[in-house]
């Protein structure tokens, strides 16, 4: 009987795949499921047409969970077994060109779903629960009743009445509906089908957005559709708190139409955990967490990411949680330390224990994200900081300025520093000064980097180094000026000043917002809140609630050809 009910349930979601052709968006969601015999490949998921912005947007992992969770009315998400999707080199996790799907996702979809669903039926507490939205009458006037009131919150819309007809017949068909003893045992046959199905279906694992076509407007060579309320609080739902949006939500988003105010969201503490996620994202926190040290040149030092990035976790959600703005992540002294790293920072050692995490203020020389352990130590290798690594970082994530890929070979084909050389910092202008490399070294990645020559490998700082003087001075380009700094503040006060580093920003938080690299529309759209961010100093909660109300973010927008 389960080989059976297996069988029917891959041919089912097939035919639902098949429904969701005659929707429209069948070219967009691909295959997730097939017969058993198949052979080949499934064809690739279509997430992005040739007009940029229609995207039908997967759901990740943890909004699969959290909407399985509201769909079930389970206590707690559940956690599944998916496969790890991959985070672009130069992009989030929330950006929806890496959330393919392919057989093996395929294969875990259809487990994970088959799980809930045994688990919700077999457990007399949660088919209980499940089942007293269905009221009384026979089963299949449960059925349907508990379809109409049930299924919205899986597919965050009302489903037609074919939509439900299809459903209560498939429920009824189930082999064993009919085998079954009882009421009960009639309705848990059918509902263990329709949960796996629902679970696996294009309309849960994805978030479908068509918008307003009687609202679509011309801007330019781009076409703007508004968003319908329903999306609209779908979108910014699932953005913010990683779950579909509850009925509160949307009546609200629909009562007060283009004047919802975005900012009460910000309440929510799953809205503060969703920006210190991005945070660490961008600032590579968690990539600190597994920095190594040579024992010989740095001994104490090992686990010392684990406490870099506690520190800079601590800090970032102090930010958040404080009306914070972007001036305060570059400049803000403010810290929380434990004694390994109250000693590499130079602080007083009194009362301050091993593992606990006190508040405290850095010296003068550091200022902001960018200047504690976590970032510095992790910009660097096993025994030297990496002027190089830490130049590439400033440039594409905090001054957002486009570098090339280096030469082929470049890296294994530079020269060797000769002895003579003593410092970091001449060693790496010596390897950088072939003509295929000066372009971007000399000019752009080396003078960045050049800015932090005063950290060391562990993030500690050096006024000297084998006698020299430590050089941390040089010039940079900021708002199409070269501008001149002498060491890390003097660089990052200049930087937080430039409209430059403020629209990097503002930029990197609509992408991670949206989902996607921007389109020149959205970078356009971002502007005002660029300058709201430079002038007003406003927070990184404000900033955040602009880009969520902007018209980029409540629309559908395709480009004209």
């Amino acid at each position: 009987m389960d080989t059976l009910l297996r069988a029917r349930s891959r041919r089912w979601v097939s035919g639902l795949l098949l429904v969701a052709a005659t929707a429209g968006i069948a070219g967009c969601v691909g295959i997730l499921e097939g017969e058993p015999d198949v052979k080949t490949d499934p064809p690739p998921v279509q997430t992005e047409t040739a007009d940029h912005g229609m995207r039908l947007p997967r759901l990740s992992h943890a909004q699969w969970e959290k909407t399985a969770q509201v769909f079930l009315h389970l206590t707690d998400a559940p956690i599944s077994m998916l496969r790890q999707d991959t985070i672009p080199e130069d992009g989030f996790e929330t950006d929806d060109h890496a959330r393919s799907i392919d057989k093996t996702l395929v294969h875990d979809y259809r487990t994970e779903a088959e799980k809930l669903a045994d688990k919700e039926v077999d457990d007399d507490g949660a088919f209980a629960k499940f089942t007293s939205e269905a009221g009384e009458g026979d089963v299949p006037t449960r059925l349907r009743r508990l379809i109409t009131v049930a299924w919205p919150r899986a597919y965050r819309r009302p489903l037609t009445t074919d939509e439900v007809d299809r459903y209560v017949a498939l429920g009824l068909a189930e082999p064993g509906y009919a085998t079954a003893m009882d009421d009960k045992g009639k309705l848990q046959a059918a509902l263990r089908l329709l949960l796996r199905i629902t679970m696996q279906s294009p309309h849960f694992i994805y978030r479908v957005e068509f918008g307003d076509p009687a609202a679509e407007v011309q801007q330019g060579k781009y076409r703007v559709r508004p968003l319908t309320a329903r999306e609209y609080a779908t979108r910014l739902a699932y953005t913010l708190f990683d779950a579909p949006p509850d009925d509160a939500l949307i009546a609200a988003v629909a009562a007060d139409g283009a004047t919802f105010d975005v900012g009460k969201l910000l309440d929510d503490p799953r809205a503060a955990a969703t920006l210190l996620r991005f945070h660490k994202a961008l600032y590579a926190v968690d990539a600190s967490r597994s920095m190594i040290k040579d024992p010989g040149k740095f001994p104490g030092m090992e686990g010392l990411g684990i406490d870099a990035a506690k520190e800079a976790e601590l800090f970032l959600d102090d930010v958040v949680k404080n009306g914070g703005s972007l001036r305060d992540l570059l400049l803000s002294r403010t810290t929380f330390v434990n004694k390994r790293l109250a000693s590499i920072y130079g602080l007083p050692l009194d009362n301050i224990t091993d593992n606990d995490f006190s508040p405290a203020v850095l010296p003068t020389e550091r200022a902001g994200i960018l200047t504690r352990v976590s970032w510095t130590g992790n910009e660097a290798d096993l025994f030297e900081r990496s002027s190089i690594l830490r130049g590439v970082y400033i440039t594409r994530k905090v001054l957002c300025t486009t570098l090339g890929a280096p030469p082929q070979g470049a890296v294994e084909g530079a020269p060797k520093a000769p002895p003579d050389l003593v410092s970091n910092r001449d060693k790496v202008t010596f390897r950088t000064g072939e003509v295929a490399c000066a372009g971007c070294h000399q000019q752009v990645i080396n003078p960045n980097g050049f800015a932090f020559e005063g950290f060391d490998a562990i993030g500690k700082f050096l006024t000297e180094e084998k006698g020299l003087k430590v050089d941390a001075s040089g010039e940079t380009s900021l708002d199409g000026k070269r501008v001149a700094f002498d060491g890390a503040r003097d660089f990052l006060e200049t930087a937080a000043e430039a409209d430059q580093t403020h629209g990097c920003y503002v930029n990197h938080l609509s992408s991670w917002a949206l989902g996607r690299p921007l389109a020149d529309f959205e970078r356009t759209d971002a502007l005002p809140t660029v300058q709201r961010s430079v002038r007003d100093r406003a927070s990184v909660r404000v900033t955040l609630a602009a880009l969520l109300s902007a018209p980029s973010f409540r629309s559908v927008v395709r480009e004209v050809p």
